[in-house]
């Protein structure tokens, strides 16, 4: 049996230490915190404009993200959700949908389906609107 634990703020500075990371006076945040490793993982494009968007307060933000509740204990069989998340001012609209966390991760790059559901239709909108989304877990 495979389980999977979660990342803790130790085991990031091992990583920052391990890659010698240069963080002296940088501003460090930590995205989401699990009890699966690295879950949330929160999708973003190449020069993370959905965060930079969101960080500068604007008036409407949206992001996208898989998450879990409880302990992965085979990382194939156990629900997660990919989450699109919008704000504008003020007002939060959440939309999710369950699956695993391999058919999440081969749908963000364009391997597999989802479903074809209103809520489905709207995450593959977003997906094909900002194109080339990738996984952010640290942000230095």
């Amino acid at each position: 049996m495979v389980i999977y634990l979660p990342a803790t703020a130790q085991s990031i500075l091992s990583i920052i230490k391990y890659y010698k990371l240069d963080i002296e006076d940088k501003k460090i945040m930590i995205v989401g915190r699990s009890l699966i490793v690295g879950l949330p993982v929160y999708y973003d494009t190449p020069n993370n404009w959905l965060i930079r968007n969101s960080l500068a307060k604007e008036n409407y933000k949206e992001k996208i993200r898989l998450r879990s509740y409880g302990l992965a204990k085979v990382r194939d069989t156990i629900t997660v959700y990919l989450e699109l998340k919008r704000k504008a001012n003020g007002l939060v609209y959440k939309r999710r949908i369950s699956s695993t966390i391999d058919t999440c991760e081969r749908f963000m790059k364009y391997d597999c389906s989802i479903g074809n559901g209103q809520i489905a239709k709207e995450i593959i909108n977003f997906r094909d609107f900002y194109k080339n989304l990738q996984k952010n877990y640290l942000i230095l």
